[in-house]
């Protein structure tokens, strides 16, 4: 598995607003914890208010080794499971929505993709 093509194509897809009726809304990510996840090493990630931390290990390019991409959750005040928006690097937080955690991602800008570097 290609990690970086991989973790920027489900970043990709991030930025976006995800509506669905509460009756199918599935929780796969509580918001505290990586419980239920599967993942070679759990190690490489982290969760701080709610924002998720992926730190690049031994199997990224050298470019990437070390670094780190965080996505962060935009939810609607008071309406806290949906709609939700996760958020890449530079990406403007949706009107009405708040923002949740840091964007902690230390990827230099040409390694991210177009839509997530500062312009």
């Amino acid at each position: 598995m290609n990690w970086p093509r991989s973790l920027f194509a489900a970043i990709s897809m991030c930025g976006f607003t995800l509506l669905a009726p509460a009756s199918e809304f599935e929780s796969i990510f509580d918001g505290r914890s990586l419980a239920g996840w599967e993942t070679p090493d759990l190690s490489y990630w982290s969760i701080e208010d709610g924002a998720i931390t992926l730190v690049f290990g031994n199997n990224a390019s050298k470019v990437l080794h070390g670094k780190k991409v965080t996505l962060r959750p935009a939810v609607v005040p008071d309406q806290l499971i949906v709609p939700i928006a996760w958020l890449g690097h530079a990406i403007n937080v949706p009107k009405g929505m708040e923002v949740r955690g840091r964007d902690r991602t230390s990827l230099s800008p040409d390694t991210l993709p177009v839509e997530y570097r500062k312009g």
